[in-house]
């Protein structure tokens, strides 16, 4: 079986509710492993993916940067400058996501097709076979008083 193995920061027993993890391994890490036929990043996966990093790492040198270079530096041209910033050159330089501050990356995540640069309120996701990209943006959710006046405004 040709599969994709992800390591998880901490040991989970569920991601969602349809995809199932094995027990922790020795180092007390979850492996994830996906199949070459499962390769379409769902909704519940980005929502994952947003629950499990929430935070950034305690230093830039807890990412896994390596996957990067191994995997993308052909197509997107990834780069890190002098100031420790993340510059995708296959994005646009007008783009917000073209230069990232990597105390900006939550994590970067290995799926089979693609590479997940987690931020905290957006994913972007780096093809590893050519140039495209793709980026999911989490919209803000609204507060119970946003909810509350709303339906009192009139206007709304």
């Amino acid at each position: 079986m040709n599969a994709v193995q992800i390591q998880l920061p901490c040991p989970i027993s569920h991601i969602g509710t349809g995809l199932w993890l094995p027990p922790a391994n020795e180092t007390g890490q979850s492996t994830f492993f996906r199949s070459k036929t499962a390769t379409m990043i769902t909704q519940k996966v980005i929502d994952q993916l947003y629950k499990t990093y929430r935070k950034p790492p305690a230093c830039a040198d807890d990412l896994d940067i390596g996957i990067l270079f191994e995997h993308l530096i052909l197509f997107h041209d990834i780069a890190i400058d002098d100031h420790a910033n993340l510059i995708i050159n296959s994005l646009p330089e007008s783009s917000p996501f073209h230069t990232i501050p990597l105390s900006h990356i939550h994590a970067i995540v290995e799926f089979e097709n693609k590479v997940a640069i987690v931020l905290h309120a957006s994913i972007i996701f780096l093809n590893k076979t050519d140039n495209r990209s793709h980026v999911h943006v989490r919209m803000p959710r609204q507060s119970i008083f946003d909810k509350i006046f709303s339906r009192m405004d009139p206007d709304a």
